[in-house]
């Protein structure tokens, strides 16, 4: 619950900030922001988490547990599929990455989105009714002016700053050997961005009569899976220490220096 918490009210900026680009017709700057928001969370939170409280808890690492994380993860492969599917089916169908979004890939966004949200609260339901045992807390502008691509402050700039709060809740629990914390604020985060604010974004904008689907180009979907796979990965064997976070890390910046080249 406090995982959920902390990942709700962290991630209500985002959600305000996606409806007010949706209202100036800014879509793509929404997309990237929204994506933004999972890698940070993916990479550099959880990655910064690990360094920091891997170093400072140096030799008394332990395990953690694995359920509320395969979780989140699952979800976010299930939204990944969507991303994959759209994009796959957007160069099939001859669909360039600069041409306008066509009316069949619409409805399968709106259609990938429903499912997502309905995904997101069986999630929901999952965790905080059904199976609630199983997650309890273990015992002790400017693009111009500086010269820098727009989607390179939207992806990687920005979410460093609009995260802080977060951010620095997930390394001190990591500081305090409380890593079950730790994955609940920042996977919990990255998948209430994927499956549930990215999709409500979609499906207010098919109210208001905005063509915006969940299309993203090769190089944002190829980050998102990327991210996703490397986190899976990186958690797999339920240990955890700073040379994982470091890693993490070191992807990220990865990452953005693909958006700034970009």
């Amino acid at each position: 619950m406090g995982g959920l918490l902390n990942a709700t009210f962290g991630n209500a900026p985002e959600l305000i900030l996606a409806l007010l680009a949706l209202q100036d017709d800014k879509i793509e700057v929404l997309k990237w922001s929204l994506l933004s928001s999972i890698l940070s969370n993916l990479l550099l939170v959880l990655g910064s988490s690990l360094l920091c409280g891997g170093l400072f808890n140096m030799g008394k690492e332990r395990a953690f547990d694995r359920k509320q994380a395969d979780v989140s993860l699952s979800l976010m492969f299930l939204g990944l599929l969507c991303h994959v599917m759209i994009l796959t089916y957007k160069y099939n169908t001859s669909y360039g990455e600069s041409m306008s979004v066509s009316g069949t890939e619409l409805v399968f966004s709106r259609l990938c989105g429903i499912l997502m949200v309905v995904a997101y609260a069986g999630c929901l339901f999952f965790q905080l009714k059904t199976h609630r045992q199983l997650f309890l807390a273990q015992d002790e502008v400017v693009s111009e002016t500086w010269g820098i691509p727009v989607r390179f402050i939207c992806v990687i700039l920005l979410p460093i700053t609009g995260n802080a709060t977060e951010h620095a809740s997930a390394i001190i629990f990591a500081f305090k050997n409380k890593i079950d914390i730790t994955l609940g604020v920042t996977l919990g985060s990255a998948s209430q961005i994927s499956m549930f604010v990215m999709p409500l974004t979609l499906i207010v904008a098919w109210v208001k009569g905005v063509n915006m689907g969940l299309d993203f180009s090769l190089l944002e979907t190829a980050s998102l899976v990327m991210a996703i796979f490397i986190t899976a990965f990186t958690l797999q064997d339920q240990k955890w220490h700073y040379m994982k976070g470091f890693v993490l890390i070191l992807c990220y910046i990865i990452i953005g220096a693909g958006f700034f080249m970009m």
